[in-house]
């Protein structure tokens, strides 16, 4: 299976599958944490989900759920908005529903798919500039060299 992340930084995904668990979770988290410093999003169960993260556990199948359906629910409402030709908040909401579905991917319970898939949906908020989730993954793969 190729990752997203594999096509858009290569050399990154292949550092982070290489990595043990918990550099994978650490990657996983920062990756997080820096895509919700550029998109911000509140929603029931974040900060519940961050903490969990910090910690370097796996969030419970009812985190993850309530998580992914604020996702989905955001995906609805961008669906919604680029139905209706809404172009402003149909980026807005597209970045929403990205960040969302990195929180519930980095809260999975395999640590490789956490990290690489909360990368890939991160680096789709970031209109096509990479160095900041660039920079978050080189750190947090720091530990693991």
């Amino acid at each position: 299976m190729v990752d997203g992340l594999t096509t858009v930084l290569p050399d990154l995904s292949a550092r982070i599958n290489q990595a043990d668990a918990a550099t994978q979770r650490r990657v996983a988290l920062a990756v997080v944490e820096y895509g919700l410093s550029q998109v911000p999003v509140r929603v029931e169960g974040l900060d519940q989900a961050l903490a969990t993260l910090r910690t370097g556990q796996t969030g419970d199948e009812t985190l993850r759920q309530s998580i992914q359906a604020a996702a989905d629910a955001a995906d609805e409402r961008y669906f919604a908005a680029q139905d209706a030709g809404d172009e402003a908040a149909e980026s807005r909401l597209f970045k929403e529903a990205r960040m969302l579905t990195a929180v519930a991917d980095a809260l999975g319970i395999d640590p490789r798919a956490a990290a690489q898939q909360a990368a890939y949906e991160v680096q789709a908020t970031q209109d096509g500039d990479l160095s900041g989730i660039t920079s978050a993954i080189q750190t947090a793969l720091v530990g693991d060299q």
